[in-house]
Formats: structure tokens, C-alpha cells, sequence
């Protein structure tokens, strides 16, 4: 029966694990670094039967590979291992949805990259530019009411000045609530600032630039997915050619 307490230890199992710079390990030393992790709190260490029981549960699960005495706890290494001595191709860790997909945004993106990057560019300077004179703003509010506070009136005067200073901030940033029914919050204001913008210097929608943006980001995403996998592949090669 799955606690709240088990649901812990089993989450700084996890965690000791991902911090373990081994991926070859004996199953006596496995075991004992789900029980002892380093930081791991004396009231979440498991038991060595609750540690047995995990690793039966990784195991199932495919997460980790036990070859005799060893746990694996990458079992792409294992694949990749067997494949390259056998001289077999590696087996892609991407799936080819995500490379169809990959390409699709790269060519989408190819097409219309020389027709609207130099807009993209000025939206993105734009975007900077407002949270550069957002900051600049704010910094000057809190001189100026500082030096009007402890130099000029003092704090009798400047009290209720102050107060109503902040009192329509608030209510600026409830009026933002009312208006786009969603947080007042930095990332919330940057996530909309600049499909607002790109809208703006590309003459599109402002629906057609978030999803711009949305495809920019998925094929950042996307490379760096299938970068890691090359650069795994490459690092495997490389050593099996060494030996």
C-alpha cells in the first residue's frame, strides 16, 4: 500500500540516483545508496526490503537493466552496447513522430525565416526595450520617493503619498486581471508582450505570432533532444573504436 512517507522516500531514491555519476553499479551498492543517499533525510531512508521492493519496481518499469550482479541504470548503454558489438546500427532514442515533426518546423520556420526575421528581431529588441525602461521606471519611483521622504517633506507627509503610490499599483494589477482574465504576473506579461509585438511588425494576428513563437520554441526544443542523442551515439562510437 503506497504513503505519503513511501511516495518520499521513493522520490530521494530517485534522486539519488539521477545524482549518481555511475550508470554501471554493483546491486549491493545500489541498493545501499537507495537506503543512504547523501541527502537523503534520516526520516526517508528506506528499508533493505523497501529498497529490494523499489528495484523490482525500476526494473519492471524498464527504468533500470539487472545483468547478473550489475544494475544498469541506463538501459539505452545496454542496447547500445550489445548493438555496437555485434556491429549493428545504434537504436534511435527518437521516435519518428519527433523527427517528422522536426523536420515539418524546420521547414516551416526555413520558409518564412528571410521574410520575417528582421521584424522577429525588432520585436524581441522591443520587448527588451519595455522591461529595460519597466525596470528604469521603477527605479526612479523609489529615488524619487526616497529623497522626497528623508530629504524634503518627511515621513508625515510622504506617508499617505507613498500609500496611495502602491494602492494604484494594486489596483493597476487587478484592472490587468479584469482585462485579460489571467495573473499580473512577469512571465504571464513577457508571454504576451511579444506575440503582441511580433503581431505588430508582421501585420499577422496576434494568434498567428503566439503560434509562431510556439514553433520557434518546439524546434529548440526538438534539436536539443536529437543533439543529445547524437551526441551520445558519437561518444559510444568513439570509445568502441578505441577498444
Amino acid at each position: 500500500m503506497l504513503t505519503k512517507v513511501f511516495l518520499r522516500k521513493t522520490l530521494f531514491a530517485r534522486a539519488a540516483i539521477n545524482l549518481c555519476d555511475k550508470k554501471i553499479v554493483v546491486r549491493d551498492d545500489f541498493l545501499a545508496m537507495l537506503i543512504n543517499g547523501k541527502y537523503t533525510p534520516p526520516q526517508f531512508r528506506m528499508t533493505h526490503r523497501e529498497a529490494a521492493e523499489y528495484l523490482d519496481v525500476l526494473k519492471r518499469s524498464k527504468m533500470v537493466v539487472e545483468v547478473g550482479d550489475y544494475v544498469y541504470s541506463d538501459p539505452q548503454n545496454v542496447v547500445d552496447a550489445v548493438h555496437l558489438k555485434g556491429g549493428l546500427p545504434l537504436v534511435s532514442s527518437v521516435s519518428h513522430d519527433l523527427e517528422d515533426t522536426r523536420r515539418t518546423l524546420a521547414l516551416a520556420l526555413a520558409e518564412s525565416h528571410e521574410r520575417s526575421s528582421p521584424k522577429v528581431e525588432k520585436a524581441v529588441r522591443r520587448e527588451k526595450e519595455f522591461w529595460a525602461f519597466t525596470a528604469l521606471g521603477s527605479g526612479i519611483q523609489m529615488l524619487v520617493l526616497s529623497y522626497l521622504t528623508f530629504q524634503v517633506y518627511g515621513w508625515d507627509v510622504m506617508e499617505p503619498i507613498t500609500f496611495f503610490v502602491t494602492t494604484t499599483t494594486a489596483l493597476c494589477s487587478f484592472a490587468y486581471f479584469l482585462f485579460f482574465r489571467a495573473e499580473h504576473s512577469y512571465e504571464h506579461v513577457d508571454d504576451s508582450l511579444l506575440p503582441y509585438r511580433l503581431s505588430k511588425e508582421l501585420g499577422n494576428s496576434q494568434v498567428a505570432a503566439g503560434k509562431m513563437i510556439r514553433n520557434i520554441q518546439l524546434s529548440q526544443e526538438l534539436e536539443q533532444v536529437v543533439s543529445k542523442r547524437n551526441n551520445r551515439a558519437s561518444k559510444l562510437i568513439a570509445e568502441a573504436l578505441k577498444r
